[in-house]
């Protein structure tokens, strides 16, 4: 999910009077190259380029014309002939590129990869109607798939997809708000296994990821009794008589029906959907990323990592369903570093994103809630998010992901992290989007970088309708929180594969370029930054810039993108991309 809001603007703030870039900047030292031991050294050398490095510092430092690499590291970049010191009997390839642009790899901080169901089998096919009634049928001739049906919609074809399968087969929906709507006041898991008594059935939110339900099979099939306590990271909406009424939220109750159908799967089908992840990521310039698994326990998650052998960098993030769940060290990413993520809250159409202010219509808009004025809700306790600070603290080169969706539950992430003393420890909040100005200010504090999520800026006509207009008028705060002094990164934080040109990274740039608020839109090259050099350093890895010593990494695009608008961003293609000295994508 994403986030940005609040008022203050500037438009070069993040470039050049931000206090905190400022400090960053301060902070950064590149390492002096010794020339005269790596002249004539080079194996590669690009020139007549429009090089952005990425880098920090000097803006002048920002632009090259040229750089030379040696094996997997950047050797010199710069401008003029100077890269022609570098060429000696190494040198293999020497490349002339006509003043293509070219970018820093893109780091996606924030991803979820995978899937625990599979389309072709386990998706029940709901079609979208016209008014009329009519099945709408796309551009190719093939219905098109009704991503928001109503809850009377779902329960017949969990009937009819019942049918068509054998018993035990699981049966999936694709949901959205008109879900939510229309199943208010009604039995969800009793309903659907009346409908579909022998078959596990279950919907995903397919736009915000965090809601699902499930019916008595499917609890059954996770080992989950209609009477349990909520989870550990997570919430099970309940009838009035406190019996489960089917919808399961968050990782700690989604992530057990998510488990039970990724037992059906082998190690293998998990691994050869990081590779298509990862084929397609580079084909749009992401040279390194971190997932978010739901589907499976720490353990396996190192498991099917084992077996993924891929250029692009993939760091796999520890996701425990129980507070005690073991990360393994084979999880450290490249830079040893081990990260650990925890849920404060959650998603906003089922009413968890926690709020200080409360839902506007509670008792009509959100599932299992019957009560006006009601403020969403935590997934943690306090002294179970402040056991979650200290498993990082404790735990050496380890480091927290912490999730936080409404005001209340940012600034219960922060108030937790300062009794904690978590100033100087590893760690990122993540999404923020309907923080609080003061909140924001206390980030900066910490010290801690934001990892935010453009495509959440999509949410607002539904922030409109469910909270408060103290909230939505600052919500999504992007250029504002550079401003206050906070680090900002991007990450995409969808589920499943990329599609390029909808969910890219160039995507994601525009989006913010074209926030709905003004004063929160960032330039192309401050969303850039926050793709790169910004979002290297908040996972502590290399890269992210174009500078000695770096990792050899970079892409070429079929366009000039710094200074460019926003529609110039949406239609940039990645020509080339290069990771650690090796070509990995070449445009047909």
């Amino acid at each position: 999910m994403s986030s940005l809001s609040r008022l203050s603007a500037l438009a070069l703030v993040c470039l050049t009077a931000s206090p905190a870039l400022a400090q960053l900047e301060s902070s950064y030292h590149p390492p002096t190259p010794d020339t005269s031991a790596l002249r004539g050294d080079a194996t590669h050398i690009i020139y007549n380029a429009n090089i952005y490095t990425s880098q920090d510092g000097d803006p002048l430092r920002r632009s090259a014309s040229a750089m030379a690499v040696r094996g997997e590291t950047i050797l010199w970049v710069g401008h003029g002939d100077g890269w022609k010191q570098y060429v000696g009997p190494n040198t293999k390839k020497v490349e002339n590129l006509h003043g293509a642009q070219v970018l820093p790899g893109i780091i996606d901080a924030h991803e979820h990869m995978l899937s625990p169901f599979e389309p072709s089998t386990d998706l029940c096919f709901v079609p979208t109607f016209d008014a009329n009634g009519q099945v709408v049928v796309g551009p190719d001739g093939v219905p098109v798939l009704n991503t928001d049906p109503t809850f009377d919609e779902v329960r017949t074809y969990a009937t009819s997809c019942a049918q068509q399968r054998p018993a035990g087969a699981w049966t999936v929906f694709l949901f959205s708000r008109k879900f939510y709507l229309t199943s208010h006041g009604r039995n969800v898991r009793v309903e659907l296994s009346v409908a579909s008594p022998n078959n596990p059935v279950t919907g995903f939110d397919a736009f915000e990821g965090h809601g699902q339900f499930a019916n008595d099979a499917a609890l059954s099939a996770a080992g989950i009794g209609i009477w349990d306590a909520n989870p550990y990271n997570g919430l099970y909406g309940r009838a009035e008589d406190g019996s489960l009424d089917g919808f399961v939220h968050e990782v700690g109750a989604q992530g057990r029906i998510f488990e039970a159908m990724a037992n059906r799967h082998p190690d293998s089908y998990f691994a050869a959907q990081y590779t298509h992840w990862l084929n397609v990521a580079a084909s749009v310039g992401i040279v390194s990323a971190l997932d978010i698994p739901f589907e499976y326990r720490p353990t396996r998650a190192a498991a099917v990592k084992s077996l993924v052998q891929h250029p692009v960098n993939l760091t796999v993030a520890c996701m425990p369903l129980e507070e005690g769940d073991a990360c393994p060290d084979s999880l450290r990413a490249t830079s040893g570093k081990l990260w650990i993520k925890s849920f404060t809250d959650g998603g906003l159409k089922a009413c968890i994103g926690w709020s200080k202010r409360g839902y506007l219509n509670s008792d009509t808009q959100c599932p299992s809630i019957y009560a006006p004025g009601y403020l969403g809700h935590s997934n943690l306790s306090r002294e179970e998010l402040a056991r979650a600070y200290r498993r990082v603290k404790n735990t050496p080169n380890t480091c927290g992901i912490y999730h936080a969706y409404g005001s209340a539950a940012a600034q219960f992430a922060l108030d937790v992290a300062n009794e904690e003393q978590m100033a100087n420890q590893c760690g990122t909040m993540e999404h923020w989007d309907m923080a609080d100005p003061e909140t924001i200010d206390g980030l900066a504090d910490l010290g801690w970088y934001l990892v935010q999520n453009p495509g959440h800026i999509q949410l607002k006509p539904v922030l409109d309708e469910y909270l408060t207009a103290t909230e939505t008028a600052r919500a999504s705060p992007y250029a504002s929180v550079i401003a206050r002094g906070v680090k900002l990164a991007f990450g995409r934080d969808s589920f499943g594969p990329i599609t390029p040109g909808v969910d890219s990274p160039f995507v994601w740039i525009a989006q913010a370029m074209e926030h709905w608020n003004p004063s929160e839109r960032l330039t192309a090259e401050q969303g850039i930054i926050a793709s790169t050099r910004e979002a290297a350093r908040a996972r502590r890895e290399a890269g992210g810039m174009l500078a000695y010593g770096q990792p050899a990494s970079w892409i070429v695009v079929d366009r000039q993108v710094i200074g460019a608008d926003a529609a110039t961003l949406r239609a940039a293609t990645v020509l080339r991309t290069v990771i650690r000295g090796q070509d990995v994508f070449t445009a047909p």
